[in-house]
């Protein structure tokens, strides 16, 4: 509960959003988030990827996401977990290893531009927890706009 009123109190998001949220997932949101976040404003703003809103990428990941053909690759990722039903972190992680086997790619080619879709960030949680927690709606429409994001560094 305390987490929820620092999201609230550092203005990522609005008590009606944190409550919409459910206490099961702010609380899976904390215990994934406590790892790598020292201090609760610090967790605070690990959590922004919960709420809807675009996440600016860090500068450090813009080299790393400088690729244009990524943006077919998470495109497909985003449509096998529209078509997820089990949004668990296994299910999750089976519908994104199964896309990226019918595309030929190892999951180290995409983690990190999914990780920076997802969460704005380049260091986060377990990849499929991230995306479990960030829900389908949000996970799918993340993907789709880094995809779009992508496709625009190829243009001339």
């Amino acid at each position: 509960r305390l987490l929820a009123e620092y999201i609230v109190q550092e203005g990522i998001a609005t008590r009606e959003q944190v409550d919409a949220l459910g206490e099961g997932r702010l609380r899976r949101a904390a215990e994934l988030l406590r790892e790598r976040n020292k201090t609760l404003v610090a967790m605070a703003q690990a959590a922004a990827f919960l709420f809807p809103g675009e996440l600016p990428w860090p500068e450090e990941a813009e080299g790393l996401l400088d690729k244009p053909e990524l943006a077919g690759p998470l495109e497909a990722i985003a449509s096998a977990l529209e078509a997820c039903d089990d949004f668990s972190p296994q299910g999750v992680e089976r519908a994104v290893l199964g896309a990226l086997a019918k595309l030929g790619l190892p999951l180290k080619a995409v983690a990190q531009p999914i990780r920076v879709a997802i969460t704005g960030r380049t260091v986060s949680p377990g990849l499929f927890d991230v995306i479990s927690l960030a829900g389908k709606e949000l996970a799918v429409a993340r993907l789709r706009a880094a995809a779009g994001r992508l496709r625009g560094k190829g243009a001339v």
